[in-house]
């Protein structure tokens, strides 16, 4: 795959504009979801792919928000998952 490199700018009203043909290499529609992040004093946008915060799984992720699959919710309501961390559940 190319390279991509072209200016896009901010509006008014902070929401940047991203190049139809930008959108158009990367396979993104009006309406999809990016993710924004920090690199190295560098700002990456990608399409963003929803996927289980504990295992990384993109299948069978369960409403409303589809961030945690069908087997990872099934094994916190049976217990066999233990938290260990402010913010970290491991799954057995």
């Amino acid at each position: 795959m190319s390279e991509l490199n072209m200016m896009a700018k901010v509006n008014e009203n902070g929401i940047l504009e991203v190049p139809k043909e930008a959108m158009d290499k990367l396979g993104l529609k009006v309406g999809d979801k990016v993710s924004i992040v920090e690199r190295s004093g560098h700002i990456v946008i990608e399409k963003h792919i929803d996927h289980c915060i504990l295992c990384g799984s993109t299948e069978n992720l369960l409403p409303p928000l589809y961030c945690v699959c069908e087997e990872c919710a099934a094994k916190i309501k049976s217990g066999s998952a233990l938290t260990s961390g402010a913010n970290r559940i491991d799954i057995f």
